[in-house]
């Protein structure tokens, strides 16, 4: 049944907003895997590419502590050509249209994201017609 799920990467690392996503995510129809920082989930996403599964969705905070913020790790992405849908987590102000400029589907605002139902958000990040332009 696990290899029909679609698989999302969580690269957060405040330790309150990943303990959350995960409590929320536990019973979702979505194979979730987390990171703490940047280079853990860079690591992890070429790994998943390698092995022929590929990541679904990356959930990318911007700010990251300890040296690679999402924007860099967009870059990197993209500079691969994969073309996987990102969503920015962030608690601070940036727009959709910044987020696409860097290579991102959207952005979502913590801790707002924390009280909406956060599975189809998801849902809708995942759906064809939501992604299309990148």
């Amino acid at each position: 049944m696990e290899q029909n799920m679609p698989r999302i990467l969580i690269i957060e690392d405040t330790f309150d907003t990943l303990e959350l996503l995960e409590f929320k995510l536990n019973e979702s129809p979505f194979l979730c895997h987390y990171a703490s920082n940047g280079e853990t989930g860079l690591t992890m996403w070429r790994e998943a590419r390698a092995s022929g599964r590929p990541y679904s969705l990356i959930l990318l905070d911007i700010h990251l502590r300890g040296g690679r913020d999402g924007f860099s790790i967009t870059r990197e992405i993209r500079s691969s050509g994969d073309t996987v849908p990102i969503v920015y987590l962030t608690a601070t102000s940036v727009s959709r249209e910044e987020a696409r400029a860097r290579g991102a589907q959207d952005v979502w605002l913590k801790p707002r994201i924390m009280t909406e139902n956060i599975g189809e958000k998801i849902a809708a990040a995942l759906s064809p017609a939501t992604s299309s332009f990148i």
